[in-house]
């Protein structure tokens, strides 16, 4: 419960590690934000070469190197608060138009993810597609632009309707006048080198487009917001609005929802809110306040979550693919100047084809709100999509890979009954199953031949197919 939540899932390899662990120590190990992930050493870039060679800044690159990292990754439980903090701080590539500058939004999520929720604030509201994607660099003195102001507020900090008014969102406004682009690569006008620099600049883990402040298109106000009356620029306005109580409960209310359960009593959220006003809003520290309350463990949160497509497509992933022969795929010496094997690419791009043809494509949220998350998942047409998917994870050759892990426990346990066969195939996948549908899944097994399949793994496979079709349509299967 507590990985499906947090993470993506749990593979038998790490429950078999952390069922050897009290559960304090568990938390702690999943939410050490301190450590960094050891198995997927791939940079962005390496995705961002076509077989021309040709470096394509295409924001869908970025998308399809993010999902192939959490299913490789031993720190999916960053990947998943990314995840969060993407869709509450939406930004779509389909108006930047750029994956570097979506590779820098998600990076400036990323290292601020134990923040002070200040500091958080002050850094996306200065990186540059989130500047893009609000128009913040039209918002100049004299002529301001509220699209940043509006949903600082009324998405990011304080919900709809929560104690401002419009006078408090044309004084934000205001305040954030005077923001723009610098672009270092336009300082250069040969392209071989423009692109070089790109690559230099990534090495040294710096940016090329940045944030800069022009003092002599700020209004110095002064400015009356939330009933402060005060010379306002970005920080202090960040610092203000997260000290807000409503800023503690509307983010709390979320977070609850997303990691426990949706519509929770206020009581909870008062809970919850106490500890982001305590923490300042660190983010994990707020989530370990979550798993440590009696409700998160409680009957009305265990299976009461609809997946969204990442946690459907990525939580089967990384259940099944071989982790250490994935990675062998890619010379350990490589740079990022050099494309990453097609392999590894055809699974990103895979995976982020089936997420949107399921509602959710990375990087592309829909609107400044983000997703719909909840019953909003599951339709009858996502629902064949989910079904359909089994084929990807099926099949001869690269396709075997959840054959070839069924085969193998079915070996180490001396297991050849479908009934075990079923059970293993279940357990993998963290399927729950009842014996209504044991008898279906048995039905299926028995039809396609799966216990005569073990011998051979394309064969197994296939067999798998219809079994695993059947698991992705239960009712049960939807739900983390």
């Amino acid at each position: 419960h507590l990985c499906r939540r947090l993470a993506f899932g749990i593979n038998l390899e790490e429950r078999a590690r952390y069922e050897a662990m009290p559960l304090n120590n568990v938390i702690d190990d999943l939410l050490d934000f301190s450590r960094t992930d050891t198995k997927f050493p791939v940079h962005p870039y390496e995705f961002c070469w076509d077989a021309k060679g040709n470096f394509q800044n295409n924001p869908s690159r970025t998308s399809s190197w993010w999902m192939t990292r959490m299913v490789v990754t031993d720190r999916p439980v960053r990947d998943k608060l990314l995840l969060f903090l993407h869709d509450h701080f939406a930004v779509s590539g389909a108006k930047v138009g750029s994956g570097v500058l979506m590779l820098g939004y998600l990076q400036t999520l990323e290292h601020n993810i134990g923040s002070r929720f200040a500091d958080l604030l002050k850094a996306i509201s200065t990186n540059p597609a989130m500047m893009i994607w609000l128009d913040l660099p039209t918002n100049i003195a004299g002529t301001p632009n509220e699209n940043y102001a509006r949903e600082l507020m009324e998405l990011f900090t304080l919900g709809v309707d929560d104690g401002y008014t419009e006078l408090d969102v044309r004084a934000a406004a205001r305040a954030l006048t005077g923001w723009n682009l610098r672009v270092i690569t336009n300082e250069e006008p040969d392209p071989k080198k423009r692109l070089n620099l790109l690559l230099d600049y990534a090495r040294q883990g710096k940016p090329v487009v940045g944030a800069a402040f022009a003092e002599s298109f700020h209004d110095v106000g002064p400015e009356t917001i939330l009933g402060v009356k005060g010379t306002f620029d970005l920080d202090s306005l960040c610092d203000l609005l997260a000290q807000q109580r409503g800023v503690a409960e509307y983010i709390s209310h979320k977070l609850w929802e997303f990691y426990a359960y949706p519509n929770p009593d206020p009581k909870v959220i008062k809970v919850v809110a106490d500890s982001f006003q305590k923490n300042e809003g660190r983010l994990d520290r707020v989530i370990r306040t979550i798993v440590s309350m009696n409700e998160f463990w409680s009957p009305e949160a265990v299976r009461s979550i609809i997946k969204s497509p990442v946690d459907f497509l990525v939580g089967v992933a990384r259940q099944v693919v071989d982790t250490t022969k994935f990675m062998s795929l890619r010379p350990k010496d490589t740079d990022l100047s050099v494309s990453a094997p097609a392999q590894m690419q055809q699974v990103g791009n895979a995976l982020v084809y089936l997420s949107n043809r399921q509602g959710l494509f990375p990087l592309y949220p829909p609107n400044v709100a983000g997703w719909d998350w909840g019953d909003g998942w599951i339709s009858s047409a996502s629902m064949v999509e989910r079904m359909n998917a089994a084929n990807n994870f099926t099949g001869t050759g690269r396709g075997r890979s959840l054959a070839e892990t069924v085969v193998r426990v079915a070996g180490e346990r001396n297991e050849k009954s479908l009934d075990a066969l079923v059970d293993i195939v279940a357990e993998v996948l963290d399927a729950p199953i009842d014996a209504n549908s044991k008898k279906i899944l048995m039905e299926a097994a028995q039809s396609s031949g799966l216990d005569k399949s073990l011998g051979n793994l394309n064969q197994a496979s296939v067999a798998l197919r219809p079994v695993l079709r059947l698991v992705f349509a239960m009712p049960a299967f939807q739900t983390i």
